[in-house]
């Protein structure tokens, strides 16, 4: 792929109906991907797949590695990447890792011990700050800290409550992140298109203050 290559983005769930259910499938995908391969379509860039809460389009992650069952499963993705290569068709995927779901075990963890070891995955406060920026959906949310009544302190959330901040200057999260992005790319994909990155690059960048923390993403693009 190059600045002259022609992506075209698909959101699965909306597509095409594969099984005659009316919800896109993974199967849908596959059956246009010759009508797509006649546009001259070099790459797909496929929105969010995976198990997710339901609550805003797959963006409020549960289980990164895990395909929404009603879109498809491990085969028919399988299938999917095969026959866009065969194509000529790069396959690109959407990587959500700035926030998961409220529901992802990760967080259900994180809120019930100060002493999870999942607790650090995410940023807490025993009060909230006030020298935040404002959440990205000022009408829906008041702000950007929310309390949470299991784990007594309050979380930072930029998008939605649901959608909990992880904390991606925790080398650990970003361990999980490569390990995510390592799953996907040994099923055959090219590569992502990471979501919300600026908000990333801002909590990165505490780890290490001479980082804008682009670095971290290169060394997770090599890995």
């Amino acid at each position: 792929m190059d600045s002259r290559s022609i992506v075209y983005q698909v959101d699965p769930c909306l597509f095409r109906d594969g099984d005659g259910h009316s919800w896109g499938t993974l199967g849908g995908v596959t059956e246009k991907l010759d009508h797509l391969a006649g546009l001259g379509v070099d790459a797909l860039w496929l929105l969010p797949f995976y198990a997710s809460g339901d609550r805003d389009g797959g963006y409020d992650v549960v289980d990164h590695c895990r395909i929404d069952p009603r879109l498809g499963d491990d085969r028919q993705f399988d299938l999917l990447v095969r026959r866009a290569n065969a194509l000529g068709m790069q396959v690109i995927v959407e990587l959500v890792v700035q926030h998961t779901s409220d529901r992802h075990r990760w967080f259900r963890r994180a809120r019930s011990s100060p002493h999870s070891r999942y607790r650090d995955y995410y940023i807490w406060e025993r009060q909230p700050r006030r020298d935040e920026p404002q959440t990205m959906f000022p009408p829906v949310e008041s702000g950007t800290w929310r309390r949470d009544a299991a784990a007594g302190s309050y979380y930072r959330h930029r998008f939605y409550a649901h959608e909990p901040d992880l904390e991606i200057a925790n080398p650990r999260v970003r361990e999980e992140i490569h390990r995510i992005m390592a799953h996907w790319l040994d099923r055959g994909i090219l590569g992502f298109r990471v979501d919300a990155a600026p908000y990333m690059v801002e909590r990165a960048a505490l780890a290490d203050p001479r980082d804008d923390g682009l670095a971290h993403a290169h060394a997770m693009e090599r890995r």
